[in-house]
């Protein structure tokens, strides 16, 4: 029985990343980054579902623009820290999958744009 997450449509040669570790390494590095307090339970559990229904469409998307698992690993992750730290603007206008895929989007331009800028510094 295949207990992936990812459906093999999308990444038929990889393996999913086990997410549940990936949640507790961003509740945790969150958690390290302001206090302890300020994440409650409810918030964890709301990252937490987030993380179970649309981890594998974010990482599907991401791995398709950079074909690397660990980057694409990487920027669910701040995809997700992104999100837990603006959590409490988002007024349910769009789904929850489109404003992930949104922060995604920029994760993924910010990405692009810094390795750009590291190709032009190292070619000088």
């Amino acid at each position: 029985m295949n207990t992936s997450i990812f459906p093999s449509i999308f990444v038929p040669s990889l393996t999913a990343p086990d997410f549940t570790v990936i949640t507790g390494r961003i509740v945790g590095l969150f958690m390290d980054a302001t206090s302890r307090a300020q994440l409650s339970d409810p918030l964890r559990d709301k990252i937490c579902s987030w993380v179970e229904e649309h981890g594998d469409y974010l990482f599907s998307y991401a791995l398709r623009h950079f074909n690397s698992r660990s980057e694409a690993e990487d920027l669910v992750q701040e995809t997700v820290l992104g999100a837990l730290q603006s959590a409490s603007s988002f007024k349910n206008e769009s789904a929850v999958r489109t404003w992930l895929t949104g922060i995604l989007r920029h994760k993924i331009f910010d990405r692009i744009r810094k390795k750009q800028t590291e190709s032009k510094a190292t070619e000088e």
